[in-house]
Parts: structure tokens; C-alpha cells; sequence
């Protein structure tokens, strides 16, 4: 499974929208949103920069927009987990999903922008809905 594919289903979930909706080109605030958060997540938390600004629409909903709009869109968010506390939870939440689908994918963690180096799971743990795990750098 492709990170992009991991990364449209968790957002999808939180924000209970459809991925017919969200590759829509509806405007509405939680469908923009949960479209921002994908970009940022992608860019940003797994350090993917092999897709350019202009192409990462098209990467996961089969459409260009201006690369303006996706920079912006990884600034609100940014901006978003700074300042709100429930926003940062909810984007936390998603991170967490994401990884472990990608662990139960038998998939290496991608670096995340805090730390430099590569780091590999030590533990984890499923419990009532609550993915745990420890990461050690190399």
C-alpha cells in the first residue's frame, strides 16, 4: 500500500468524509481541511519531498491545483497544530494510524522533520483502540 493510499483512508476517517469526497472540488471547510491535512502529512511529518508542490494534487486526487494553494494549505495546518490544542490531538490521532498501518505493512517508519536520522520501532502495543510504541534513533 502506498503512503499516499495509508494517508487518504486514516484522514478520511477522522474527518468521516469519503474519498470520492474528498477528491471532490468542494470548498467546504472540513473537506478543505481534511485535503490540507493530507498534503502536510505527506510533506511534512514523512519528509516526502520526491513529488513537487505542483504535482502532490495530483499524487492523491488525480488533479493539479497551484502550487500556492498547497504551500498554503501546509501553513494552516502548521499553524493549526501550533495553536489549537484539539487540532493537534486530532492530527496526532491520524500520525498514529498512519504508522501503524504501515507497521502492520511491514514498512519501515519514514524520519519525521524532528529528528535527522532514520529510527526503527522498539516496541508496540494494541490496546483498546491505543497504538503505543517506542522509537530509538540509529
Amino acid at each position: 500500500m502506498k503512503l499516499e493510499d495509508v494517508i487518504i483512508n486514516v484522514v478520511c476517517n477522522h474527518f468521516k468524509l469519503t474519498k470520492q469526497t474528498i477528491c471532490s472540488l468542494s470548498r467546504r471547510e472540513n473537506i478543505a481541511r481534511a485535503r490540507q491535512v493530507c498534503f502536510y502529512l505527506y510533506r511534512v511529518t514523512y519528509d516526502k519531498k520526491d513529488v513537487t508542490l505542483i504535482n502532490l494534487p495530483n499524487l492523491f486526487f488525480g488533479r493539479s491545483q497551484n502550487h500556492a494553494t498547497v504551500l498554503y494549505s501546509i501553513k494552516t495546518i502548521a499553524g493549526f497544530i501550533e495553536v489549537d490544542k484539539g487540532f493537534k490531538r486530532l492530527y496526532e490521532d491520524i500520525k498514529k494510524d498512519i504508522d501503524f498501518i504501515l507497521l502492520k505493512d511491514n514498512r519501515i517508519l519514514y524520519s519525521y522533520k524532528q529528528s535527522a536520522v532514520l529510527s526503527f520501532v522498539s516496541s508496540c502495543s494494541f490496546n483498546d483502540n491505543n497504538f503505543n510504541y517506542s522509537i530509538y534513533p540509529l
